[in-house]
């Protein structure tokens, strides 16, 4: 009898699934970006500061890989019906990891805003593609670590 009921509510659970994959990639999506935004804005004010938003960057970005790899191989199931595009976070308040959006569209307050105007994404496609630039400098970045870690073995 339970298997019944479990086979009856498979769709509901399918259904629900593909909307957590989708909030999951947003969130990534997101966060990488808030964080990316708030150490620019720090640097000159608070070098310290963004220092340790950066190593925090790192240390989430590692599980960020891992997650989106997951997401991947899951979008590649057969039946997937879902979507691991990020999407528009509901959740934009402040300290929010999407309110780095709304922070971009607002006006800065501050004169001395160390992100300039043609610095700033204009939308959410070119900053991904600034994100993918960024993953792949960082990646660079690792190998080059490795390399010399090695090395100096």
């Amino acid at each position: 009898m339970d298997l019944h009921y479990k086979i009856l509510h498979t769709q509901e659970e399918i259904d629900r699934l593909d909307v957590k994959g989708h909030c999951v990639a947003t969130y990534l999506h997101d966060e990488d970006h808030y964080l990316r935004y708030m150490e620019d804005k720090v640097r000159t004010s608070h070098p310290r500061i963004a220092h340790q938003i950066r190593l925090h960057q790192l240390i989430r970005g590692r599980f960020h890989s891992l997650h989106k790899q997951r997401l991947h191989e899951i979008a590649r199931l057969p039946g997937f019906s879902g979507d691991i595009w990020p999407g528009i976070s509901e959740r934009m308040g402040k300290g929010e990891s999407a309110s780095v959006w709304e922070m971009l569209k607002a006006p800065e307050e501050e004169e001395d805003d160390p992100m300039e105007d043609n610095d700033r994404p204009d939308d959410k496609q070119e900053a991904e593609e600034e994100e993918e630039a960024d993953e792949a400098e960082e990646e660079l970045i690792q190998r080059m670590s490795s390399i010399l870690t090695i090395s100096h073995d």
